[in-house]
């Protein structure tokens, strides 16, 4: 079932690209600092690359953030060993 739904998704998004694409079509002249000029891309393009340029930004920012969080909870597992194996320590004397 997940994966027709995944399926599903996959299409939409596809349609979707595809009907972006053909909408946004015009022409765009992209210039650089100093004057430095690309040409002409299409606009569709320069949308979508500046979309996966912020996916791509959020993740790399998301990421020290979840290894962080990692590293916090083996160092909170490894606390809790150690007090598990005191307290077997304490009921056994």
């Amino acid at each position: 079932m997940l994966k027709i739904l995944r399926n599903i998704l996959i299409v939409i998004l596809t349609i979707f690209i595809i009907t972006f694409s053909i909408k946004n079509n015009q022409p765009v002249k992209i210039v650089y600092y100093f004057g430095i000029e690309t040409g002409e891309i299409p606009l569709y393009i320069v949308i979508i690359t500046s979309f996966l340029i912020g996916v791509i930004t959020g993740i790399i920012c998301s990421l020290s953030a979840m290894i962080k969080g990692r590293i916090e909870i083996k160092r909170k597992e490894r606390r809790i060993k150690e007090l598990e194996e005191l307290q077997k320590e304490r009921s056994t004397n």
